[in-house]
């Protein structure tokens, strides 16, 4: 049982990696397609 506790410790701690991380790429992708956008529309 304490095996177990411990695999679904690791898994959510994982999970909740996994969200963080795909959060700050989506977020990174947001930013750098506007930043790309801006000195498309200046010219």
């Amino acid at each position: 049982m304490q095996h177990d506790d411990c695999f679904w410790h690791f898994t959510l701690k994982l999970e909740v990696r996994i969200f963080y991380i795909s959060l700050g790429a989506g977020i990174a992708s947001v930013g750098l397609q506007g930043a790309i956008q801006i000195p498309n529309r200046n010219s």
